[in-house]
């Protein structure tokens, strides 16, 4: 990065400990919008994109909040993972 532009990764690693700590926001990630790649901050059910401070761009890339709730790793079952009735 020196000298250059970050990459996206590194623009979000960057901001990461300072945004997770924001009232609402519940993850972030990388994902892919109309306009190419987009730093994406996922929202709580209680935030809306309005509420949360934050840049609409990140050196250059998009800043996109999605109100998703809350969530956590191993969240989602299969079918398969459903526990018997």
């Amino acid at each position: 990065m020196p000298g250059g532009q970050p990459t996206i990764l590194q623009a979000l690693d960057s901001q990461r400990p300072t945004w997770i700590d924001l009232a609402g926001v519940v993850g972030m990630g990388i994902g892919h919008g109309p306009q190419g790649p987009e730093i994406r901050v996922y929202l709580d059910g209680q935030a809306t994109a309005e509420s949360v401070e934050l840049p609409d761009t990140l050196h250059g890339f998009p800043v996109v909040r999605v109100v998703s709730g809350a969530f956590s790793a191993g969240d989602r079952q299969t079918e398969d993972e459903q526990p018997p009735a």
